[in-house]
Order: C-alpha cells, then sequence, then structure tokens
C-alpha cells in the first residue's frame, strides 16, 4: 500500500471512531449510574408460561436502566416461534389447535402480547462497533468465557458491549442461567437443603470488568439467574419506585420461570447451530475474496489491468477490449 493511501486510510478510520464516540456522549443508553443486562434466554422465558408475564410490568418500570445488544434482539427473534412452538406441543393442555395456531402466527409477527410489551424495551438495542466485534472474536478465538469457540459469535459480544457500557457505573447487574457467566452455589442436589444457592461471576469475566475500570475500583456486581429476583434486587438497591407484588406472586413467577429455563437448557438446536455454522463459513470463504470497504486501494492502472497484471490475473472491470 503506498504511503499516500496509508495516511488516508488512518485518515478515514480515525474520523469514523470520532464520529462513532461523539453519538455515543450525545446519546447515553442507560439512564443513571446501574446498568442491568439480561440475556436472550431470560427473555425467551416470557413466552413460555403464563404468570411469568407478570414480570413483563417490571420490565416496564426499569427499561430506562435496562442495556440490550442488538445480538440479545436477534437471538430473541429468531429463537421465540419454534421454542414457542416445542414448549406448546410439550404442555398444550386444554388448548384447541387453532388456539395454538392463532398464538404461534401472533408471536410469528410479533402481535403477540409479551413482543408488544418488549418492543419499546427492544427499540433501544445498541449494535456493536468495530472494535467490539474485534475484541469478540478474539475472546472465542483464544477460548475465553462466555460463548464457545466453535459457536457462531454471540455471547462474546454481548459481553465486550456490556463492558463498553457498564463503564462509570457502580453497579452491574446480570440476569442471566448461563454457566459461561455464573456459578451457582450451593445447588440443592448438593445438600439436600431448601435454601437458595447464590450466584457467582466467572473469576475471569470479573478480571475483565476490573481490567476495564483500573485504577479505579471496579463496581458492585450482582448476579442472578430468575428475572423477578433479579429486577426486585435492581430496584431495592438503586431505590427505583416499582408497584410491589405479592411474595405468593413472585414465587409463583420464579417457579414457572425456573420450569421454563429448565426447559429450555435441555433445548436441542443442534440443527440450527449446524445451519449458522455451514453459513458462517461460506460467507467468510465468499468475503476473503472480495476487498474490505474499510481498506482503500491505489486506484489501478487501467492500461496494465486491461493487458494482464504482473500476476497474470485481469480486473474483470477492466477487462473489455476497447
Amino acid at each position: 500500500m503506498h504511503a499516500e493511501t496509508k495516511v488516508h486510510y488512518k485518515a478515514v478510520k480515525m474520523g469514523r471512531h470520532i464520529q462513532r464516540f461523539k453519538r455515543r456522549k450525545e446519546q447515553p443508553v442507560v439512564s443513571g449510574k446501574s446498568l442491568l443486562f439480561i440475556d436472550a434466554c431470560q427473555y425467551q422465558s416470557l413466552y413460555l408460561g403464563t404468570v411469568v408475564k407478570k414480570a413483563l410490568l417490571r420490565l416496564e418500570e426499569l427499561q430506562a436502566y435496562i442495556f440490550v445488544t442488538q445480538q440479545v434482539v436477534d437471538e430473541v427473534l429468531r429463537g421465540k416461534v419454534q421454542r414457542a412452538a416445542d414448549f406448546i406441543k410439550k404442555n398444550r393442555g386444554e388448548m384447541e389447535l387453532k388456539q395454538r395456531q392463532d398464538l404461534l402466527g401472533q408471536i410469528s409477527q410479533s402481535k403477540d402480547e409479551v413482543s408488544i410489551r418488549l418492543a419499546p424495551i427492544f427499540s433501544r438495542a445498541v449494535a456493536p462497533d468495530e472494535c467490539e466485534l474485534i475484541r469478540a472474536r478474539i475472546r472465542r478465538e483464544r477460548g475465553n468465557p462466555p460463548g464457545k469457540k466453535n459457536e457462531p459469535l454471540g455471547d462474546q459480544l454481548n459481553w465486550e458491549q456490556v463492558l463498553s457500557h457498564c463503564q462509570n457505573k457502580s453497579g452491574l447487574w446480570i440476569i442471566t442461567n448461563d454457566r459461561d457467566y455464573t456459578t451457582k452455589y450451593p445447588k440443592k442436589s448438593d445438600d439436600g437443603s431448601k435454601h437458595e444457592g447464590k450466584m457467582f461471576l466467572n473469576a475471569a469475566l470479573y478480571q475483565d470488568v476490573v481490567r476495564r475500570y483500573e485504577p479505579e475500583p471496579a463496581p458492585e456486581i450482582h448476579c442472578f439467574n430468575k428475572i423477578m429476583e433479579g429486577l426486585d434486587h435492581f430496584a431495592a438497591e438503586t431505590g427505583v419506585k416499582t408497584e410491589k407484588l405479592s411474595s405468593e406472586e413472585i414465587k409463583k413467577i420464579n417457579k414457572e420461570q425456573e420450569s421454563s429455563l429448565e426447559w429450555l437448557g435441555n433445548y436441542d438446536d443442534a440443527a440450527m447451530m449446524a445451519i449458522q455454522q455451514n453459513e458462517r463459513v461460506r460467507w467468510s470463504a465468499l468475503a476473503s475474496q472480495i476487498p474490505s470497504s474499510d481498506v482503500i486501494l491505489p486506484p489501478p492502472d487501467a492500461k496494465q489491468n486491461r493487458k494482464g497484471g504482473s500476476d497474470g490475473l485481469r480486473c474483470p472491470a477492466l477487462s473489455r477490449d476497447p
């Protein structure tokens, strides 16, 4: 690459980063001094029950503090119909076939109650920038959590965006049932007790947060695997006013969601993952043959291209004879 082209390339890249930084400064994504992140599986569980839908009220009350990534929204959209259909098939109860089909039709078009009430929250979803994409790819290649090395980019991207947006926050709440993020101890099966276990953040993820805040102390990090427990704890700690639900209602919500999350955890979407992996490989192969739009190449020598370059290749755009 010529010296002038390199300078121009760097200037363009710097300009893009400055513009992106300005947009972020002008448009704060999350209000207040605390950030609340909820993973896709927690949102999907809202489609798999009736009592758990009461958690929608709490989500609406706290939506100004919820950080949503575009990746989370995409995961919910592409999986909610299939997961709801399989769940209804196994737990249809007394629902008529027509009722089941109508419900799935509404979910497919995002006209059901859950989709409509989640829409204002999802409309604030944040897409990753180039730096976050690069860091997420490096994280996957190194095998660092969250996410799996042999799976499409997903959890890695969510976490890199959380790290970017939790800066200057005094508290971080993470609601997830994903073991890549957290470990629960004790589990009920460990000692037979009825006491609820506590959630602990993966040590590698905690160090990610610490490094982002150095030399300042890291924020308080709170992890939950049940959406109502996490939301109520956030409201209590931050002083956000919310409508109170009875302890009995909260127990019913937690019990129903626990069942839904257990079902989602055993949900076999290996076929879909295989298709996504094949598509990713195919597009990577195609992309490797196409110059990136970010790279500004020197102007081609038209005469040389018509005759064929030093490597004997001809440029299709300039291969026509006059």
